[in-house]
């Protein structure tokens, strides 16, 4: 699969050690990766980021806290970087680290369109699996999501989970929560297989839901979360 090159944007006093992990991690996928830091060759400095930003189809911004600080002014380069890549209609993807994106009107005009652009959001421990979204985001394509049943285990202590196989798949993830907001969520499965059989409280009602990945790091939908309320039987929805 061709790999679209990339202009990597970021606040050098701020984000350089997030930016050299992820133009690490791009260039580790594939992906021809501009960072001007490393990348910036003879020429005025201007005039060659402008360039590569309209030379590259895609333009990925990291903003982590205090990288929109100086956005107010005309000649700040973050803010010259992002609405050059706007303007030009790059496929811009925000990187989001410890902070949330403004909303529009907090923003200055050239750059608000960035406010209505869903980010990538980069937990502090789940980086492999942030760079797989970024990964999906920059090729147009993810892997789709598994369609999950549940049935009562034949020992009747506790739960089978069966999904269906996706394409391009090399293993599964398995979530379980108290409720179908999965803002708890625990891993109960990762493997290749497509079923599993967890344990369950002797009462309560449980939420799961399995999502797709590929030994690439591309992570897939999850599926839509079904659940089981455990009484003196199941019950199922």
């Amino acid at each position: 699969m061709h790999r679209p090159s990339v202009f990597l944007s970021y606040r050098r006093s701020v984000s350089w050690q997030l930016a050299e992990a992820v133009q690490g991690d791009l260039g580790r996928r594939g992906f021809d990766v501009f960072m001007d830091s490393k990348d910036l060759g003879n020429g005025r400095f201007d005039a060659v980021i402008l360039r590569e930003i309209e030379a590259r189809s895609q333009f990925v911004v990291i903003l982590e806290n205090g990288s929109l600080d100086r956005v107010a002014e005309v000649g700040d380069w973050l803010r010259r970087e992002v609405a050059h890549a706007l303007v030009h209609r790059r496929n811009v993807v925000p990187v989001v680290s410890g902070t949330v994106v403004p909303r529009a009107e907090e923003l200055p005009p050239p750059m608000a369109d960035l406010a209505r652009i869903t980010p990538v959001t980069v937990p502090s421990d789940y980086f492999r699996e942030a760079m797989g979204r970024l990964e999906a985001r920059l090729l147009g394509c993810t892997l789709e999501a598994p369609r999950l049943s549940l049935s009562p285990a034949g020992s009747g202590i506790g739960l089978v989970l069966r999904w269906t196989a996706v394409d391009g798949a090399d293993e599964y993830v398995v979530h379980r929560d108290r409720d179908a907001q999965f803002d708890a969520a625990r891993e109960v499965f990762r493997g290749p297989g497509t079923t599993a059989t967890v344990k369950g409280p002797r009462i309560g009602e449980l939420w799961f839901r399995v999502r797709a990945e590929s030994s690439g790091g591309t992570v897939g939908q999850w599926s839509r979360p079904r659940s089981a309320e455990i009484t003196w039987g199941f019950s199922w929805r």
